[in-house]
């Protein structure tokens, strides 16, 4: 990105220094057509009005001063340029190196990283298969414990009828030995009473 960014300020450049040179291109080219023209009317006139030659002879030294100014001004212009190019020209290798410097540091970075993913897929990959392994035994170790307790809930279940039928029989047996005391407790009654009557005569 920032390389992008570089190329594209040195194009702007590029581009300025251009339009600078076409700009002082197109004044040299008036100045010298300007030139001509007066050359032309100095040419033309020179007959007629040769008082008028020394003041077009001044106008022509200034003019060609005026452009050999201007052309002093584009060559240090381009100078000036070609310096900024330079530089700039200079700023982006540098910049472009420690570019290239940090993308192998980054490079590196990522290679390392890589190697110790792949190192801790290994370990995870092993921590996985015990893992795995380990709940195979504790399923099997579930599956005999739920046969287990299947055969126990079982036994509770016919302990718990045994001992339903055997209360049901305690409880017959207990009414069948309390009709008996109240039986006894009747013919005892009936006994005390016979023998509380007196005799009768004969």
């Amino acid at each position: 990105m920032s390389k992008n960014k570089i190329m594209i300020s040195m194009g702007a450049v590029i581009i300025g220094l251009l339009f600078l040179l076409l700009r002082e291109n197109e004044a040299k080219v008036q100045a010298e057509t300007q030139l001509k023209n007066i050359q032309f009317k100095a040419a033309s006139v020179i007959n007629e009005k040769g008082n008028a030659i020394n003041d077009l002879e001044g106008q022509v030294t200034e003019i060609q001063s005026k452009l050999q100014d201007c052309q002093e001004d584009s060559e240090r212009s381009l100078a000036e340029k070609s310096d900024q190019m330079k530089k700039l020209s200079a700023e982006s290798e540098q910049k472009s190196a420690q570019y290239e410097e940090i993308i192998g540091q980054q490079n590196k970075d990522i290679a390392s990283l890589e190697a110790q993913m792949k190192e801790n897929s290994g370990r995870f990959d092993q921590a996985l298969k015990k893992k795995n392994q380990d709940l195979s035994e504790l399923g099997e170790e579930l599956r005999k414990n739920t046969e287990r307790l299947a055969k126990t809930l079982k036994k509770q279940e016919n302990l718990e009828a045994e001992t339903y039928n055997q209360r049901t029989r305690i409880e017959g047996l207990e009414r069948e030995v309390q009709s008996l005391k109240n039986e006894k407790a009747r013919l005892e009654a009936l006994v005390k009473a016979a023998e509380d009557k007196p005799a009768v005569l004969d």
